[in-house]
C-alpha cells in the first residue's frame, strides 16, 4: 500500500521523521558508542537506500524525507550530507549527533524509551543481590551482566519490554525471599504485583524457559524448581507407610497403587512407622518412572516421588523419613544429566547416606542408543560442577556423563532392569554396580 496515498501531508511528515529516528537509533544501539556510552568521532551513517519504506521515486515522499531531515537538523538531533552536485535534491548520508543531549532528544522525538538507562538501573539492583537458595539465579544474573557489559543489551535473555524485565527480576527476588517455601503462584502474584493473575498472564511464560535454560529440566513441572504451584502440593509414595498425626494415622499399607497426601499434612506428622519390613527407600525424579515402578514394587521397598526439585515442604518430609528409619538404605534415581546430578547433590544435604540408583556409566553404555550427546556449553557446566564438588557419589554421576559424553532421561530405562537391581538386595554401597563388578550385564 503506497504511503503517499493513505497518509496526509502533515501525517506523512511526522511518519517520516519517526522513521528516520527509528533507523538511526537502531543503528546507534548496534554501535560501540552505545555500548561505551561515550561519544565517538566516527559517524554512525545511514544511507537513503536503507529506508525501505520510503519510495524516493514518489515526489511527496522524497519531499517529506528532505523536510524531515531539515527539521531534525534544526532540533540539533541529526546531520546529513548531499550527494556531490545534487545539493537540495539527493541525500548522501544521515547521522545522529553524538552528544548526550542530542541522543536523549532523539529518543524522545521517536517516542522510544531510553532502554540503556533503564537497563543500567535494573543491573544496579541485580548487582546488590546474592541468591542463596537458587544457585542458577546467580548464573542468570552473571550472564545478564556480562552480556550487557559486552553488547549494551540483554539479547534473548530478556524481552524487549523493559517493564516485564523489571517485573521478572522482582519475581526472582520474591521467590528467593520465600527460602524454598512453597507458595501458590496467584498468592505470589498478588503479594508482589497487586494482581493475582499478573504472574500467570505475563511472567509465567518468561520464567519457565529461564528455569529450563539453567536447570536442564523438562516441561512437566519447571515451576516446581522454584517452589511455585498452581494447585495444592501433594506428596506421592508407595509402600507400607503409617503417618501419625494428632487426629489419627494415615495408613497406606493396603494401597497397592500408591498413596498421596496433601503437603499441608507434612508439618503435622508426629511419628512415622512401617506396617511391615522395608530395607530400602527409593526416591524418583520422574513421575512416569515412579508410576511404572510402583506397579511392580518389591515388598521390601518404599518408593517416593521426588520430582525435579524438592520444595521446603518435600524436603521436610524426606528428612522425617530419614530420621525415622536410620537403619534403612536410601537410594535416588534421576535422569543421568546435569539436572539429575544437581537434584542428587541437593538430596545428599538432606540424606547424607543416599546412594545413586541406575545413574552410572554402565547404564549409559547399555542405553547409548536412547542417550543424547552433550554439547560443549553443557560439558562446560558439568566440568564447573565437578571442579566445585567434593562428594564422591555426586562426582561419580558427573564423571560418567563426561566420560561417555552422553545424557539419558530415566524414562528410557526399562523398569525390569531397575527391579533386577532392587531384587539383588545388595548392601548400601553396592546397589549400583558396574558390569565389571558383577561380572554380568545389568540386564
Amino acid at each position: 500500500m503506497d504511503v503517499h496515498i493513505t497518509i496526509q501531508e502533515d501525517e506523512l511528515q511526522q511518519f517520516t521523521e519517526k522513521l528516520i529516528l527509528e533507523k538511526l537509533i537502531a543503528k546507534y544501539e548496534r554501535s560501540q558508542a552505545y555500548k561505551s556510552r561515550e561519544s565517538q568521532t566516527r559517524r554512525i551513517l545511514v544511507k537513503p537506500s536503507e529506508f525501505k519504506k520510503i519510495d524516493f521515486e514518489a515526489y511527496d515522499q522524497k519531499e517529506a524525507f528532505i523536510n524531515a531531515l531539515i527539521k531534525l537538523k534544526s532540533e540539533s538531533v541529526i546531520e546529513y550530507s548531499w550527494q556531490r552536485y545534487e545539493v537540495g535534491n539527493l541525500i548522501d548520508s544521515v547521522w545522529l549527533i553524538q552528544n548526550p543531549e542530542s541522543i536523549s532528544k532523539a529518543y524522545g522525538l521517536a517516542q522510544i524509551a531510553v532502554s540503556y538507562d533503564q537497563m543500567e538501573v535494573l543491573l544496579k539492583k541485580l548487582r546488590t543481590i546474592e541468591f542463596v537458595y537458587y544457585e542458577w539465579m546467580n548464573a542468570f544474573k552473571e550472564e545478564l551482566i556480562e552480556k550487557f557489559e559486552r553488547t549494551g543489551k540483554f539479547g534473548n535473555l530478556m524481552t524487549s519490554d523493559l517493564k516485564v524485565n523489571a517485573d521478572l527480576i522482582e519475581c526472582l527476588i520474591a521467590i528467593e525471599k520465600l527460602a524454598l517455601s512453597s507458595v501458590h503462584e496467584r498468592v505470589l502474584s498478588a503479594s508482589v504485583f497487586g494482581d493475582s493473575k499478573y504472574f500467570q498472564t505475563t511472567l509465567k511464560a518468561r520464567l519457565i524457559p529461564l528455569i529450563q535454560r539453567y536447570n536442564d529440566v523438562d516441561e512437566e513441572e519447571p515451576l516446581q524448581m522454584v517452589c511455585l504451584f498452581s494447585n495444592p502440593e501433594l506428596i506421592f509414595y508407595s509402600g507400607p507407610l503409617q503417618l501419625c498425626v494428632d487426629s489419627g494415622v494415615i495408613d497406606s499399607s493396603f494401597l497397592d497403587q500408591g498413596s498421596v497426601i496433601l503437603g499441608s499434612y507434612v508439618d503435622k506428622i508426629n511419628t512415622i512407622t512401617l506396617s511391615r519390613k522395608v530395607d530400602k527407600i527409593i526416591t524418583i525424579e520422574n513421575r512416569a518412572s515412579y508410576e511404572l515402578l510402583i506397579k511392580v514394587r518389591p515388598e521390601n521397598a518404599l518408593i517416593v516421588y521426588h520430582g525435579g526439585f524438592a520444595s521446603k515442604l518435600k524436603r521436610t518430609f524426606l528428612a522425617k523419613l530419614y530420621h525415622a528409619f536410620p537403619g534403612i538404605s536410601f537410594y535416588h534415581w534421576s535422569d543421568i544429566d546435569l539436572g539429575g546430578a544437581r537434584i542428587y547433590k541437593i538430596l545428599k544435604n538432606i540424606i547424607p547416606d543416599v546412594k545413586p540408583l541406575m545413574m552410572d556409566s554402565s547404564v549409559l553404555q547399555k542405553y547409548c542408543n536412547e542417550a543424547v550427546p552433550i554439547e560443549a556449553p553443557y560439558r562446560l557446566k558439568l566440568t564447573q560442577m565437578l571442579s566445585d564438588e567434593k562428594d564422591l557419589d555426586v562426582r561419580g554421576v558427573v564423571e560418567c556423563i563426561l566420560e561417555r559424553g552422553l545424557k539419558l532421561e530415566q524414562e528410557h530405562i526399562l523398569i525390569s532392569d531397575v527391579i533386577k537391581l532392587i531384587d539383588r538386595n545388595l548392601p548400601n554401597t553396592g546397589l549400583l554396580c558396574t558390569q565389571q563388578e558383577n561380572g554380568e550385564n545389568i540386564s
